[in-house]
């Protein structure tokens, strides 16, 4: 089984499109995906989860487990720490996992890059895209020319 951890973001499609670049240009599909958010009850935050659920469907998983995980989005020590707890555990399970740092607010962002840095999770995903004018726009929709998951695990993360 493999594990994502991700974030909300103000456009979902930052989360969701990271999520379809990490399937389609680096094959790997998530069946348990953790959503860091700043309030698990919103409809957007819902509305993700469905999204999330729909897409990796799509890529061929029955059953997706996707978790909102609540955080104060702020909060660097407990955005990091309760990453580092989920990267050690999918680990412990022996499952692979991916910390994706594509969407969300820089000081979250920073956190789960550094989380990745000392949990050294198997894939450290960032969905690189020229340009702003597709920010609202599903990943089908985005130029392929223009758009390339990268996995900052293969271009040094490691080697400290």
């Amino acid at each position: 089984m493999t594990v994502l951890i991700t974030q909300e973001y103000a456009s979902e499609f930052a989360t969701l499109n990271s999520l379809w670049a990490a399937a389609r240009q680096r094959r790997f599909v998530p069946k348990d995906v953790h959503v860091f958010t700043p309030d698990a009850t919103t409809d957007r935050a819902r509305r993700l989860v469905d999204q999330i659920g729909v897409a990796l469907q799509a890529l061929g998983v029955e059953k997706p487990v996707i978790h909102l995980v609540p955080v104060k989005i702020d909060d660097f020590a407990a955005i990091r720490n309760e990453a580092l707890r989920l990267i050690k555990k999918a680990q412990m399970e022996a499952r692979k996992v991916a910390v994706d740092v594509t969407p969300g607010r820089t000081v979250a962002k920073l956190a789960l890059f550094d989380a990745a840095r000392s949990g050294r999770p198997d894939h450290v995903f960032y969905l690189d895209v020229a340009g702003y004018d597709y920010r609202d726009l599903p990943y089908p929709l985005v130029p392929a020319r223009i758009q390339r998951a990268r996995d900052l695990s293969e271009e040094g993360l490691a080697d400290d």
